[in-house]
């Protein structure tokens, strides 16, 4: 009986097992809420979402809202790599979206889903930038921008702006126009220029991003680089160039005589860059200058001239008269002063003048003839370096057989020394030589700074200091330089 008992008890237990319901596998399984990575344009229809994968994750489903609605369905997407999708479904330009995901899984019929991130993420569709391609300047000096077609774009709105200035719209265009000319762009600014492509949603004009860098249109112009002018001996003619400037539409050409103004002599179109200017006769050097400007309706912008300009020394350098009108005296040239007036000169500032001294002055004429330089201004020049052959003040002495102070080029230097008065007086006239043309040399060379001397840059004596030479070239740097020669060759003259 016993038995029997326990055997019934196993049965109806096996029993009670039966009528419970089967366990649920899948309540079992959790997902954890997948992780919002972005949500970003993709163009004017298309919004891109991408999320974090889901560990145990079968699929994904994508929900949309707007503001104040409730979650929609967008995609339901299967894998477990489906981690982004692009909706175009419906998408609105310049409607702001919200987006969310959940995780699923499905076993035996049955779909578990993860929790979501109530907040989402938010994007919105929109127009990519007008991108400008250039912004060229036709015949008439306008702007002419073009730009690159949008996708979705009803139209395009042009802006303009001044440096400092905010955006102004210039104009507004239908869809098939990509390229605008700024007829009202006046010479002489300069402009940055804006393009926003545009549609209509539900009423709304949509834009797209600013741009604010956009493209500049400089309307200035820069100051033409002008060039060494030439006169040219066979044509009687100075040859003036420059180099071309962006943006011109012409130049004009200037011209001026010493103490003059400048006047001008030419109106050039912007593809001449070269000039050919007759010499009158009438001055010992002209100095030109020019200028580029541009020409739009209503407005000529210019710009700056070369300030030092450019200078041809001419023939008439050679015209006393003219010489005389413009106060210049020529290095080069037959002496006016004679031995015996040097001598009676210096002896009568210097009555302890050398002996030495007397001896040496023909060298000053026998040498200048040789070069064809003046040697009664060489010995002028040495009374001033030398204190009148005093040596007082002096940076050489009477046996450097240095009468200039060739090889001084700064406080507390000797010079250069010479083995003879006559070779110190030979290297003199050469050095000046230097200054005033380009001739070789007919005797050897003893000048030891001959070569760097700018030759030609001083023909007048008046240029020989560097603050009155107008190439800024010349032998001192002190002030009225001619002035203080002159005055001494004045003096002789006038014995």
């Amino acid at each position: 009986m016993k038995l029997k008992k326990t055997h019934l008890y196993s049965l109806l237990l096996f029993a009670l097992l039966l009528l419970m319901p089967a366990p649920n596998t899948n309540a079992a399984v959790k997902l954890s809420t997948p992780v919002l990575k972005s949500a970003k344009s993709a163009g004017y229809n298309k919004i891109t979402v991408s999320w974090g994968r889901v560990e145990g994750a079968q699929g994904y489903r994508l929900y949309r809202k707007t503001a104040g609605g409730t979650w929609q369905n967008v995609k339901t997407l299967s894998g477990i790599n489906s981690t982004s999708h692009t909706d175009d479904r419906n998408v609105q330009t310049g409607q702001k979206y919200y987006y969310t995901v959940r995780a699923y899984i499905k076993k035996d019929g049955v779909i578990t889903w993860s929790p979501y991130n109530k907040t989402g993420l938010t994007a919105t569709a929109s127009m990519r930038p007008a991108t400008m391609i250039s912004t060229q300047l036709n015949a008439s000096c306008h702007p002419v921008l073009t730009w690159k077609e949008v996708d979705g774009a009803q139209g395009y709105r042009i802006y303009r702006r001044m440096p400092g200035e905010t955006w102004k719209i210039l104009k507004t265009l239908g869809n098939s126009v990509l390229s605008y000319t700024d007829t009202s762009a006046v010479a002489g600014k300069k402009y940055q220029y804006m393009v926003r492509a545009y549609r209509r949603e539900s009423g709304v004009l949509q834009f797209s991003p600013v741009d604010n860098t956009g493209a500049k249109t400089d309307l200035t112009l820069n100051t033409p680089s002008l060039k060494p002018a030439v006169y040219n001996e066979g044509s009687d003619k100075v040859s003036i160039s420059w180099n071309p400037v962006k943006r011109a539409t012409g130049y004009c050409l200037y011209r001026k005589v010493p103490g003059g103004i400048y006047l001008r002599i030419a109106n050039l179109d912007a593809n001449t860059t070269s000039y050919q200017d007759k010499n009158d006769g009438d001055a010992p050097y002209y100095t030109y200058t020019v200028k580029a400007y541009m020409a739009s309706p209503g407005a000529v912008s210019w710009s700056s001239c070369v300030n030092k300009g450019s200078m041809a020394i001419l023939p008439a350098l050679k015209n006393q008269s003219v010489l005389d009108r413009y106060g210049l005296t020529l290095i080069e040239g037959a002496p006016q002063l004679t031995v015996s007036q040097m001598r009676a000169y210096i002896k009568s500032v210097n009555p302890d003048v050398p002996d030495s001294v007397l001896k040496m002055i023909p060298y000053y004429i026998s040498e200048g003839k040789a070069e064809g330089i003046r040697g009664d201004l060489a010995f002028c020049q040495s009374c001033l370096e030398t204190g009148n052959f005093t040596f007082v003040g002096s940076a050489v002495t009477l046996d450097q057989n240095n009468f200039c102070g060739l090889g001084v080029t700064s406080n507390g230097m000797k010079g250069n020394s010479f083995a003879t008065p006559q070779l110190g007086i030979r290297a003199q006239i050469q050095h000046l030589k230097a200054y005033a043309n380009k001739e070789p040399l007919r005797q050897t060379q003893i000048d030891p700074r001959f070569h760097y001397v700018t030759r030609g840059c001083a023909p007048y004596l008046q240029w020989l200091g560097i603050q009155e030479n107008p190439l800024g070239y010349g032998w001192a740097a002190g002030s009225d330089y001619a002035d203080h020669i002159l005055r001494i060759y004045n003096s002789i003259r006038n014995m």
